[in-house]
């Protein structure tokens, strides 16, 4: 087997999901006593087109300076948009590496869309370069598969890696953070959380994670419930737009005039410490890949509501996304139990083996 891997991707912060599954892989290889090393790539946190373009720039010349994989080493790299992509042209061409590709949705599909001919045979010539796709849903493999492109293997690969426990150590969080959690913990609260990578707009939709829809329905139950409810809302991102102040601010309003629910936002936490203590999770996203998030609420072993805009595990409760969120939001609430004073939400065993066959998969 080789023995060293450079990974590419978005890294933390900020926590998203793609970040989070890098980071988890590396822990992963690094169990399995491979030497693996990452580089960002992708995953910019300027709003502004200029301090997004100057980001990426830092991240290629960090890239193309900081040395090659070698004949014997791997290249594993998380697709992230075309233009990044083909910013590694000469990168994929000449390295000796084996070289593997990871796609967490159709994007690349979307990204070749329309574009002229020489664009596309380019990123064809490229992709067909690899020795293996490593599509996190089946169907992305399928869908892969239309691309034309015959050479490379495709396997398919969870999003999710399980969490160790130390994610889940309440210190990780503001002391007053943490506070209220257990407070409300202690008073036999319902609590309920969900996350997004930032507010507002993005990919066409105005509320591209939900959060405003989330809120707007919650003010429109019909039973409060005599328990109380918390609503634990984690941004990725801070707002840096105008447009996702306003966003935050809508939220936020909306939040204090909620009957019977506490609105928590906050901004740049980690999302495993609130979630092992809450009852539910909510994913009313209005587009998605394979949510991590999902994945990580599965493996707490709670009861997950979610929009239908993608095929969602089994198990997850899912509604229609234009109109179904208010009354299957009422149903799910009622279904759910406080997690009881001081206690923390186990950890589900994953089938080390079925990860330890990926790792020799992907290493070749």
């Amino acid at each position: 087997m080789r023995r060293r891997i450079v990974v590419m991707g978005p890294l933390p912060p900020p926590f998203g999901g793609v970040s989070l599954h890098i980071v988890r892989f590396l822990e992963l290889l690094k169990s399995e006593g491979i030497r693996a090393s990452a580089r960002p790539y992708t995953g910019t946190t300027r709003t502004d087109r200029r301090g997004k373009l100057a980001q990426a720039a830092r991240m290629l010349a960090r890239i193309y300076t900081g040395g090659w994989a070698g004949p014997d080493d791997v290249l594993h790299i998380h697709y992230g948009g075309l233009g990044y992509f083909l910013a590694l042209t000469p990168l994929l061409a000449l390295t000796r590496a084996r070289k593997v590709i990871t796609f967490h949705s159709v994007r690349v599909l979307q990204d070749l869309e329309g574009r002229p001919a020489w664009v596309r045979r380019l990123t064809l010539a490229l992709l067909d370069r690899f020795s293996l796709f490593v599509a996190v849903r089946r169907e992305i493999g399928d869908d892969l598969r239309t691309l034309g492109l015959q050479g490379p293997a495709i396997t398919v690969m969870p999003a999710f890696l399980p969490p160790a426990p130390a994610e889940q150590d309440i210190t990780r969080l503001p002391a007053e953070v943490g506070d209220e959690l257990v407070a409300a913990q202690a008073a036999g609260r319902i609590q309920v959380c969900c996350g997004a990578y930032y507010l507002g707009k993005g990919y066409g939709h105005e509320d591209i994670y939900g959060v405003e829809n989330l809120v707007a329905a919650l003010g429109r139950r019909a039973n409060p419930g005599e328990r109380g409810l918390d609503l634990w809302v984690l941004v990725s991102n801070t707002p840096q737009t105008r447009e996702q102040v306003l966003a935050e601010e809508a939220i936020r309003a909306a939040g204090a005039a909620l009957s019977g629910c506490r609105l928590h936002l906050h901004f740049g936490l980690p999302l495993l410490p609130v979630m092992s203590r809450c009852s539910g999770f909510l994913r009313p996203s209005r587009e998605d890949g394979d949510s991590v998030a999902i994945r990580e609420a599965m493996a707490l072993g709670m009861l997950v509501l979610a929009s239908d805009v993608v095929a969602r595990p089994a198990g997850v409760q899912t509604y229609p996304v234009e109109g179904g969120l208010a009354p299957a939001l009422e149903l799910f609430l009622g279904s759910l139990e406080p997690v009881a004073p001081g206690s923390v939400r186990g950890i589900h065993s994953a089938d080390a083996g079925r990860y330890r066959s990926f790792v020799h998969e992907v290493m070749g």
